[in-house]
């Protein structure tokens, strides 16, 4: 092995973040949108590709392509968590005495419903698919080793919280994040549901036989429940943080992922060492 892939297999989880933000934030300098955005999945396959071997590999598309992986009773989970999220929040927020956001985006969907084609697929691109490769894939492999499951999950929620900051400040992206601005209440709201949220992918993603698949569905739903609705308001932000944290704490609490409570000891190597694909095939 040669002696640079023995240092980044060493040091893996730098490496990504390193490479991620290098890749993310210097496309923010040189303004280019596209690059920023897929800058976690690029340096997560990238370094995938560097440093499993061809059996590894396989299993990594496995978990991003294999539906098998996720149960039913778990796509209904993805799907309806948000929307009751939602629900409950804006319940929440008008037992306070705050009214509706205006939705623009759900009323001109309702009116023209094939919109929702062209809406779906750029949520899908523009977040799940081109940051879960990285955050929920490579480097939460990789975490898992250094640093057990609960803990992997939380510092990658806080860098991924971080990694968004250049947003607040880039009106050529086209993000909600501008429009924020900084140290704004939902600047604070933001921060405050990222970091649950975090926990919560790579919690599904556990619960379903290491799916990347299962986080970048469950990141789809994040991105296009609160977009159509518009929650954005920074009391709403703050009341959904809330709920995320709840929801958070009483799933851990009520069906705990053995993954993600176990400490990094409880890993080989490559954690994918120790798994039994869902199509038969051992390793």
């Amino acid at each position: 092995m040669h002696k640079s892939i023995r240092f980044i297999k060493a040091h893996a989880a730098i490496t990504f973040f390193v490479f991620t933000f290098t890749i993310s934030w210097g496309a923010f300098v040189l303004d280019v949108p596209i690059l920023y955005v897929f800058g976690p999945s690029v340096a997560g396959v990238l370094l995938m590709l560097l440093t499993y071997d061809r059996l590894e590999q396989r299993v990594f598309w496995r978990r991003v392509f294999g539906f098998k992986r996720i149960s039913t009773s778990w796509y209904l989970f993805i799907i309806l968590l948000f929307p009751t999220i939602i629900a409950a929040s804006l319940g929440f927020n008008a037992l306070l005495g705050g009214v509706l956001p205006e939705m623009p985006y759900l009323t001109q969907i309702a009116a023209q419903p094939i919109l929702l084609i062209p809406v779906m697929v750029e949520v899908l691109v523009r977040g799940p698919l081109s940051e879960e490769l990285g955050w929920r894939g490579y480097t939460l492999d990789v975490g898992l080793t250094q640093w057990g499951g609960l803990r992997s999950s939380l510092i990658i929620a806080i860098i991924w919280w971080v990694w968004h900051l250049p947003l607040f400040a880039w009106a050529s992206y086209g993000s909600v994040h501008y429009q924020w601005g900084w140290f704004t209440p939902e600047f604070w709201g933001f921060m405050f549901a990222i970091i649950p949220l975090g926990i919560l992918l790579a919690w599904v993603s556990l619960r379903n036989h290491r799916s990347i698949l299962a986080g970048i569905l469950l990141h789809f739903c994040f991105n296009l429940t609160f977009g159509l609705t518009s929650a954005f308001n920074g009391r709403l932000m703050l009341i959904s943080g809330i709920l995320l944290w709840l929801t958070v704490t009483l799933l851990l609490w009520l069906r705990p992922s053995q993954a993600l409570l176990q400490g990094p000891n409880s890993y080989q190597a490559n954690p994918m060492k120790k798994e039994r694909l869902i199509d038969g095939e051992t390793l």
